[in-house]
């Protein structure tokens, strides 16, 4: 299968390739470097840069929590569950709360009959043969 290159050999193999060689070498020096010590160089340089978060400390911002980006909805089988909310929000405009997911077959019945215009025995003639949930 394929596999990432983490170690990012690969991508300044493909720099150089692609004939930025200052950059190749660039990435190359940034690599050997400890974190930190990059953020350091950057900011005191005043090159624009910032961390690349996983999603749990990227929806553990205080920018995240402070504008509500996460929310807990109750599940209908899994109980209470943190869920991403809506990203655009206008100031003094109260925003509509995100709903859960839906558990399997649970809009089954509304879709078979609103959209395709199925009867209730049609339905459960569909459930009993397995064809839906």
């Amino acid at each position: 299968g394929l596999e990432i290159d983490r170690s990012g050999v690969f991508l300044g193999r493909a720099l150089a390739w692609l004939g930025n060689e200052a950059l190749a070498e660039m990435f190359g020096r940034l690599r050997e470097k400890p974190h930190r010590k990059q953020c350091r160089v950057f900011t005191r340089e005043q090159v624009p840069h910032a961390p690349i978060l996983g999603i749990r400390a990227a929806l553990s911002q205080p920018q995240v929590m402070a504008r509500e980006m996460v929310v807990e909805v109750e599940h209908q089988s899994l109980g209470r569950i943190p869920i991403v909310s809506r990203s655009i929000k206008f100031p003094g405009d109260d925003q509509p709360r995100p709903e859960a997911p839906p558990v399997l077959g649970q809009h089954t019945d509304e879709i078979l009959q609103q959209l395709l215009g199925c009867t209730a025995v049609q339905i459960a003639a569909l459930r009993a043969s397995k064809v839906v949930a």
